[in-house]
């Protein structure tokens, strides 16, 4: 992997959320929060970085969803210091990429966290969570 550059906290939390909302899994529960707030999709979708209100809000938004911020979800344990940073990866050391340390990711990859793992499970019908793989 090639660190590229660093990128600041607005922008990676930008980046998770609008891929989430793109995710046909996901983008219920964003947007019933998003209509709930009075807000726009396009907050996600199309961010703003340099609004300064936009990107507090996507915090608190990213926060209530998925737990950032407040040691939960999948932001459990996340260290408080963390350097984000925008990077590439070839094809063949993405193979050895895992999952993050949840119940459903584990289930899919059948215990291993592996993406690789995790399709060969797919391919074969293999559904973890009474999650579907439709999506």
């Amino acid at each position: 992997m090639q660190h590229l550059h660093p990128i600041a906290e607005d922008e990676m939390v930008a980046v998770f959320l609008r891929t989430e909302i793109a995710s046909s899994r996901f983008r219920p529960a964003i947007l019933e929060l998003l209509h709930r707030d009075g807000r726009d999709p396009c907050i996600v979708e199309r961010p703003d970085l340099a609004a300064a209100n936009e990107n507090a809000y996507r915090r608190r938004l990213l926060g209530t969803y998925r737990g950032y911020g407040r040691n939960a979800d999948v932001f459990t344990a996340m260290p408080a210091a963390v350097r984000w940073y925008r990077a590439l990866i070839a094809p063949d050391e993405l193979a050895w990429v895992r999952y993050l340390n949840d119940e459903y990711w584990i289930a899919l990859s059948g215990g291993s966290r592996l993406a690789t793992d995790a399709a060969t499970r797919i391919r074969q019908g293999i559904e973890a969570c009474g999650v579907g793989n439709g999506w």
